[in-house]
């Protein structure tokens, strides 16, 4: 049996694809001939997580059918390997559309996947304020703020450069790679990582001290007053006055 290996559709990891039971080919016609293509489904458990994977490929044509799956026959597989992307510190309503853009690109989409980075560049810029004028104009105004630093800016317009190619169809000469689509998502989780991910991370930090540092003081007591002293009815001794309290 020939080499299958994939990142698993169940646990993100990529992983050896052990065959699992008898393949199935379909596409056969009555006009067949033994040099057209068939296509062909074989299970396979994760190595990893034991997770079943099908692949997709062609066998027929110059090969012969009974010959072995391997990874340089396999189409696609089934399911898309999505590799969950979470952020713990990022607005939902951004972190969900970065979330999606490395979906995208684990399932191969990858204009899709550099379309939304763009938008989660801009949905930042827009998240602190910075609402007005173009994306580029939104990404230097981000940096003179002091939100991101220089080489955080110069990634911001990279990601941009990237979404402008697809939005524009310049890659018509050259296609977007994996390779480059997988760079334009880690300079958009560089991007995230400046502006929420490192201040949020600072920020509950501290918030833990200082409630630690809250419990650990004992409550100040608070002296109860002291009782009142009745005033006594004194008599009158020779040679001195009786006193009136309240005249004193």
């Amino acid at each position: 049996m020939g080499h299958l290996s994939t990142e698993c559709g169940w646990c993100g990891r990529y992983s050896n694809m052990t065959p699992h039971g008898e393949r199935s080919i379909t596409g056969r016609t009555p006009s067949a001939t033994p040099k057209d293509w068939y296509t062909i489904h074989q299970a396979c458990l994760c190595d990893h997580c034991g997770g079943l994977n099908v692949a997709v490929g062609k066998v027929g044509g110059l090969r012969n059918e009974t010959d072995d799956l391997s990874d340089a026959l396999v189409q696609r597989w089934v399911p898309d390997a999505v590799q969950p992307v979470e952020y713990e510190h990022v607005p939902k309503a951004i972190s969900s559309v970065a979330s999606e853009a490395h979906g995208c690109r684990s399932a191969g989409h990858l204009r899709g996947a550099v379309a939304l980075a763009r938008s989660v560049v801009e949905s930042t810029a827009k998240a602190k304020g910075i609402t007005s004028g173009s994306l580029d104009k939104k990404i230097d105004q981000t940096f003179e703020n002091g939100l991101i630093r220089e080489h955080v800016k110069e990634a911001a317009h990279e990601v941009r450069f990237g979404g402008n190619e697809v939005a524009h169809g310049d890659l018509i000469a050259q296609p977007l790679s994996v390779e480059d689509a997988t760079e334009i998502l880690g300079l958009m989780d560089e991007i995230l990582e400046e502006v929420f991910e490192s201040p949020g991370r600072v920020a509950e930090r501290k918030r833990k001290r200082l409630e630690r540092k809250g419990a650990g003081q004992a409550p100040i007591p608070v002296a109860a007053p002291a009782p009142a002293t009745p005033h006594s009815n004194t008599l009158r001794q020779p040679g001195r006055s009786r006193i009136d309290p309240s005249q004193t």
